[in-house]
């Protein structure tokens, strides 16, 4: 099975607090190398014989073809909220780390944009350690 890439499908001029050249970089560099990797590493399970295959070779692929696989859905989920975002990002889109240690910045919904490329500051500082509240 051969994937394919989903066109844009918000346009990147009319959101506010995202560079149309972030946004169409994102899409075509992390987007499409999601979607080219998902597509290699089913061509080699393909060509793979599962009956003489040593068990950690089949269990390397498969593992790789399911990050792959999260990563182009994940993608594809983040492109189609920016074309239901009005014409702005907003808090909404913003969720926090869950750990023991408070969070040192806060990221987008997709975890390979950083907070502060939207919109251009850091995040207020933490009151409270995430474990006390």
């Amino acid at each position: 099975m051969t994937y394919t890439m989903k066109p844009l499908a918000c346009d990147p001029t009319r959101i506010k607090g995202m560079s149309e050249q972030l946004i169409v970089s994102h899409y075509e560099n992390n987007y499409g190398g999601a979607v080219r990797r998902l597509n290699a590493i089913t061509a080699q399970l393909a060509e793979l014989d599962f009956a003489t295959a040593p068990v950690f070779v089949v269990n390397g692929l498969k593992r790789e073809e399911l990050v792959a696989a999260n990563s182009m859905i994940l993608h594809e989920l983040f492109f189609a909220s920016l074309a239901t975002a009005s014409s702005s990002i907003t808090g909404r889109w913003i969720t926090r780390r869950r750990s023991p240690v408070p969070p040192r910045y806060w990221r987008s919904i997709c975890m390979s944009t950083p907070i502060t490329w939207i919109t251009g500051r850091e995040p207020p500082p933490m009151s409270m350690p995430l474990w006390r509240r």
